[in-house]
């Protein structure tokens, strides 16, 4: 993955400064749904982090589950 391509964080969404034109933009909605995106992104790395952790205990029992048919 390239670092223009790199998954953004929220870290990044809340640092993020963004380019200003002369007719500009509402700088407290544009905060507001950048906040909301980073939450988002937080949430989602978290629940990520959570199934990936389940994922590997899974695993893990089903392999003890296969060696235990094996023994037998």
């Amino acid at each position: 993955m390239t670092a223009r391509h790199r998954l953004v964080t929220s870290r990044d969404v809340r640092t993020a400064i963004l380019p200003t034109r002369p007719i500009g933009y509402d700088y407290q909605a544009t905060d507001d749904l950048l906040e909301r995106c980073a939450l988002s992104i937080q949430t989602l790395w978290r629940v990520n982090r959570d199934l990936s952790k389940q994922i590997e205990q899974l695993n893990q029992q089903l392999k003890e589950r296969n060696n235990n048919e094996h023994a037998r």
